[in-house]
């Protein structure tokens, strides 16, 4: 028992040790959302909102309009063409084999969304189960303020699925014309 109980502290220590160090960086901190980032309304990625500050992959953003990302050495590089024409938000996406790769990550964060729906579902039936078991539990209204959590959660993953297969259905067209 003694070294359960000293594995549980050690753990304790050993999780929040980074989070201590990493004061002033976002690393260890909560993601309070995800959001959906377009381009002329085309979806182009997903970013989060971590403490009311939204933040969103360079990668996905530059490469969407054109421009070329690399990392190195701790420093990200892009590099620029020309940035005052028109954009196509798909113009990165102008061979098969890059279609296909994008149509690939938003299959992904289809399945990735379904689990979210799926794990939100599930934790809303328990919390349900137990508030319909214990109707004056003391704890009700900070439950249901969960449940409605949960519920804009689910919503949220919803709304990007739905997003996520109009971008697949418009990328299949672009491939279909290549």
């Amino acid at each position: 028992m003694k070294k359960f109980v000293a594995g549980i502290v050690v753990g304790a220590i050993i999780s929040t040790a980074g989070t201590a160090f990493a004061a002033g960086t976002l690393v260890g901190k909560k993601v309070d959302g995800e959001i959906q980032i377009t381009l002329n309304g085309k979806n182009v990625s997903n970013g989060v909102i971590i403490a009311g500050t939204s933040y969103a992959p360079v990668r996905s953003i530059t490469e969407t309009v054109g421009l070329d990302v690399s990392y190195s050495k701790g420093v990200v590089k892009l590099e620029s063409g020309t940035t005052n024409e028109e954009v196509d938000p798909y113009a990165f996406y102008n061979t098969a084999e890059k279609i296909n790769e994008r149509i690939a990550r938003l299959e992904e964060n289809i399945t990735r969304n379904e689990k979210v729906i799926s794990d939100q579902q599930y934790a809303i039936d328990v919390r349900t189960k137990y508030l319909n078991e214990n109707p004056n539990s003391s704890d009700k209204e900070s439950i249901e303020t969960e449940i409605e959590g949960r519920k804009r959660t689910i919503a949220t993953a919803q709304s990007n699925i739905d997003n996520n297969k109009r971008e697949i259905e418009e990328l299949k067209d672009k491939l279909s014309k290549l």
